[in-house]
This record gives structure tokens, C-alpha cells and sequence, in this order.
């Protein structure tokens, strides 16, 4: 999952090119959702374990994250930017724009290097971004989006 597979046509939004892309590493091992920059760490190292739905709410806070920052939280040559996948957290994103402070603790639980701190699966997903919605509906704040 990446923002370019995101499709959008008179208000309607559909992913494509989901989960169709892997890539072979020596015999047994594969890189599922190959774009190195929206890997999650499990697609990285089998340290993490295997993928599974986390592995999508990972990419898809990668998405959020780029939605609300302007920018992917990890970019650089491939080597750098597995290791700070695997090992750095990234800049909060109200560090790069103060009205993601509304989503960021959302977006920062999909970011977790482990799968178990994240969601449990898009259902709770769903309902944190319900909450926070109506949370962030009750005042006159709105999210500016660079």
C-alpha cells in the first residue's frame, strides 16, 4: 500500500495494485508490497514475524503519514532506510505540521516497529479514527494538509 495506489474519481476512492507485488530474496524468503519506503519491519526482517493484516495498518500509517506530513517518515539508499525502518521511530508528525497532533497518536500506533502495539486489525483502526473524529468535530479545529 502506497499513496500512489490510491485512486480517487468524484469522491470515490479505491486501492489498487494491492498486495500483488513481492520480491524473491535468495531461496525462501519474500518481500511482500516491494516499495522499500512503505516496507513495515516484518517485510524487512523475519525478526518481526511474518505479515500479516498489521502489516497493511503499518503501510497504511505510512500513508496517513505522508497525508499529514508532506513526506514518508524514512527515506535514504536502501541500506539506511531498512535500518531506520527496523530501528528508528519516526518524527512525530506534529513536529512537521502542529494540526496532525489530532491523528498523531493514531498514526504513531500504526507506525510501531512491533506488530503487537499496533492495531489489532483495521476494525480498531476504524473506530479510533471514529473517536477521534467526533472528538476533533466537537471544536473548530481542522487538520491543515501540506
Amino acid at each position: 500500500m502506497k499513496t500512489s495506489n490510491i485512486l480517487g474519481h468524484d469522491g470515490i476512492y479505491k486501492i489498487s495494485d494491492w498486495g500483488l507485488s513481492k520480491l524473491k530474496i535468495g531461496e525462501s524468503v519474500t518481500l511482500s508490497g516491494a516499495t522499500p519506503q512503505y516496507a513495515a519491519p516484518e517485510q524487512i526482517s523475519q525478526e518481526f514475524g511474518k505479515a500479516d493484516e498489521r502489516t497493511d495498518i503499518y503501510q497504511l500509517g505510512i500513508v496517513f503519514y505522508e497525508l499529514v506530513t508532506g513526506d514518508i517518515p524514512f527515506k535514504g539508499e536502501m541500506s539506511e532506510l531498512y535500518t531506520s525502518i527496523l530501528n528508528t521511530l519516526p518524527t512525530p508528525p506534529s513536529d512537521i505540521n502542529p494540526s496532525a497532533s489530532m491523528v498523531e497518536n493514531i498514526i504513531m500506533k500504526c507506525l510501531s516497529k512491533n506488530k503487537e502495539d499496533r492495531y489489532s486489525c483495521m476494525g480498531e483502526l476504524i473506530e479510533e479514527l471514529e473517536k477521534s473524529y467526533k472528538l476533533g468535530s466537537s471544536d473548530s479545529k481542522t487538520m491543515k494538509i501540506p
